[in-house]
């Protein structure tokens, strides 16, 4: 009797504190592997970097601007002042080797 009663309290207590029990699909589990893990994520990046690579050296086909100035000023008593500004704009006709670049990094 006393037995019984002991373990009537035993399982009155854990089922009023027992702690809510969650469950989890397979693709939830699936998901939080992939989140945690480290060889994965490391692939990941990489593969990231892989098109950063590509499109800088695409970059290498396109025009660029280059814009400069300077300003001098002489205290010689003549109060002279010399301004310079250039301008240039670039377009590479064509590069062997940054299409041969841009070839290791297309998929």
């Amino acid at each position: 009797m006393q037995k019984r009663l002991v373990a009537t309290l035993l399982a009155g207590v854990f089922a009023a504190v027992g702690l809510p029990a969650h469950s989890a699909d397979l693709m939830q589990v699936y998901q939080l592997a992939l989140a945690n893990d480290p060889v994965y994520t490391s692939a990941r990046y990489a593969a990231d970097a892989g098109q950063t690579k590509s499109m800088q050296g695409l970059s290498a086909l396109l025009p660029s601007i280059g814009v400069t100035g300077s300003y001098t000023r002489s205290n010689d008593g003549l109060n002279d002042s010399n301004n310079t500004y250039s301008l240039a704009l670039k377009q590479p006709l064509f590069g062997i080797d940054v299409v041969e670049r841009l070839g290791e990094f297309s998929c």
